[in-house]
């Protein structure tokens, strides 16, 4: 019975480094880690070695330190459930979540906003605030601008929320009042395209400022690790 219990022990522990090797080696793969030591997996869901026989795994997370999509790197957190060992079969569940900081948001959005040099970009829950100043004759005028980030059909939208002229602050339709079309300068949404940058499989879903991070909810519901849809990149509509 002891031996049993040893033998079972055993076994679980290999079933799980197993499991684990294998969903690294897919995440590594489709996420386009260059480096494998920054990644971390852990199996739940009781026993893997019973998992493994029923041929699925019920709880999967991993942890990967460096993540790039196209203009974005950050840290990514996938939780995933019911994956196959048949890389040919389904996963039923995919969430990543993806943690952007700071200074990596204002290096992808640059220095232009439609037009217009930026001076400076940071993260204010729940705005992406963006500052300048504008020459006027014989004074500057600084300028603040929260920007409300958001997803829709692939992309990231920044819509002007709220503006600061000086010392006086406007809503977005409170500034159009005032200025007319001289606001649309300020007031137009500008997107960033982030389905081209990830597998066809992968879908943003949800965009927010959390604390200092830009942080991106991308699903993969129904993936197939071992399927084309993880090979080809997607496209964003318009």
């Amino acid at each position: 019975m002891i031996l049993g219990a040893i033998a079972f022990v055993v076994g679980d522990g290999m079933a799980k480094d197993y499991a684990r090797d294998y969903i690294k080696q897919r995440i590594v793969a489709v996420l386009g880690i260059e480096d494998p030591d920054t990644v971390t997996v852990e199996v739940g869901g009781g026993s893997v070695l019973f998992q493994a026989m029923g041929g699925r795994l019920s709880d999967v997370e991993v942890t990967a330190e460096q993540v790039t999509f196209g203009d974005l790197t950050g840290a990514a957190f996938v939780r995933a459930q019911d994956v196959p060992l048949d890389e040919s079969a389904a996963t039923r569940a995919l969430d990543v979540t993806f943690e952007i900081a700071e200074a990596q948001v204002a290096a992808a959005m640059g220095t232009d906003l439609n037009g217009i040099q930026l001076q400076s970009i940071a993260l204010e829950e729940p705005e992406i605030v963006v500052a300048t100043e504008l020459d006027l004759f014989f004074f500057t005028l600084p300028i603040e601008m929260g920007l409300l980030p958001s997803a829709e059909e692939g992309r990231i939208l920044f819509t002007p929320n709220t503006i600061t002229l000086g010392e006086d602050a406007y809503t977005a339709d409170e500034l159009r009042q005032e200025l007319g079309e001289f606001a649309d300068a300020f007031l137009s949404v500008q997107s960033l395209c982030v389905n081209e940058t990830l597998p066809v499989a992968l879908t943003i879903v949800d965009v927010d400022v959390i604390g200092k991070d830009l942080v991106l909810a991308i699903n993969g519901d129904g993936v197939v690790l071992g399927g084309d849809d993880l090979s080809t990149m997607g496209t964003c509509e318009g």
